[in-house]
Order: C-alpha cells, then sequence, then structure tokens
C-alpha cells in the first residue's frame, strides 16, 4: 500500500511539474539564420515565388486566398500541409510587409498560433542573410506544456525549411529581372523592320 501511495504522488508530482511548464512557459520562441550566396533582389524574388513554395515548405499542398489582396497586410489564406499522411489545415494572415526587407505572418491552427517574422538583408551584393524569428503558443493549458517540451523540435524543423529555402534560391535558374535595354533594343529592331515594310 505504501508502494502504491509512492508512486501515485510521483505521477501526481509529474503530472503537475508538466502542467506548469506552460504555466511558466506560455509561448516557445525560436529563430533561424541562413546565408545565401545570392543577391537580395534574387533571394526575395524566389521567395516570394509561390510556384516555388513547395520545394522549401515540406508537405505544402496547396494555398488559397480567402480574403484581402495577396502579398498585403491583412490578406489570409488557407494553407494545405500533407505531412505523414496526415493533412493539416492553417490560416496565414499577412502581418507586414516591406519590400526586400520583412515579412511577417500568423498562422492559425486548431491546436496553436504560431507568429513568424522573416528579415531579408544584403550582406553583400552576391549575399543575402535571411532571418526568421517564430513564437508558438498552444492553445490551452496542455498544448502550451506540450510545446514547452517541444522547443528543439520546432527549431530543428525551421532550420531545415529555411536550409531548404536557402538551397532553393542558390539552385535558382529563373531570371526575374530581364535586361531593359535588351528589351529595349528588340523593340527597336522590331520598329526598324516595321518602318521597313512601309
Amino acid at each position: 500500500m505504501k508502494i502504491l501511495k509512492i508512486s501515485l504522488g510521483v505521477i501526481a508530482a509529474l503530472v503537475a511539474i508538466f502542467f506548469l511548464l506552460g504555466v511558466f512557459t506560455p509561448k516557445v520562441s525560436y529563430s533561424t539564420e541562413v546565408e545565401v550566396n545570392k543577391s537580395l533582389n534574387e533571394s526575395w524574388a524566389v521567395f516570394m515565388d509561390e510556384s516555388k513554395a513547395s520545394q522549401w515548405v515540406e508537405g505544402l499542398e496547396g494555398m488559397e486566398l480567402l480574403s484581402g489582396t495577396k502579398n498585403e497586410v491583412g490578406a489570409t489564406s488557407k494553407i494545405t500541409i500533407v505531412q505523414n499522411g496526415e493533412t493539416m489545415e492553417m490560416t496565414e494572415e499577412v502581418m507586414a510587409i516591406k519590400e526586400m526587407e520583412q515579412y511577417a505572418l500568423k498562422f492559425e491552427m486548431d491546436v496553436m498560433t504560431n507568429q513568424v517574422d522573416i528579415k531579408f538583408a544584403a550582406k553583400d551584393d552576391n549575399t543575402t542573410i535571411i532571418t526568421t524569428n517564430a513564437i508558438a503558443e498552444g492553445k490551452g493549458m496542455f498544448m502550451r506544456s506540450m510545446f514547452a517540451l517541444m522547443k528543439g523540435a520546432f527549431k530543428d524543423q525551421n532550420d531545415k525549411m529555411y536550409n531548404r529555402l536557402k538551397e532553393e534560391i542558390e539552385a535558382n535558374t529563373t531570371d526575374y529581372f530581364p535586361e531593359p535595354v535588351l528589351e529595349a533594343a528588340a523593340d527597336a529592331v522590331e520598329s526598324a523592320a516595321s518602318d521597313s515594310e512601309q
């Protein structure tokens, strides 16, 4: 009987400690920094290219605009992620955007709210630093306590995602900035050919 009481006491203490984690750590913050061997312009362009998002956001299946104007503050979208055969849906809201400088988002799911602030900065003409700072908050005491224990897992997942973004940017072959001089030359040739036909 004494052993049973001790066992129950230990279990009760562990449960109390578990829930206290959620009280003292209601939010989990983590950050990632990657150095990309591409210019700031190109790094931003690849990041903003929705057609490339599934290459670095693991399991991304769909993005559907629900309200507002895409890539403007206040725009909300439904994001569908499929991982390990499970489908997850979340609402994404654009909180702040400064071209080639910042993109801040808030994600809402059944179990959590996640705020992510992504910063871009040019180290030099051919190098970009991308920094992300995220805050995850579980909904309900149980999820807050769980997240307090999962901080390392959140950071690992974030590191992997932004390293995939780095690889995607560095492997990019899309020309987002066609030379205006070449376009002007092509227009001049076309104009000259049109004049000669008349």
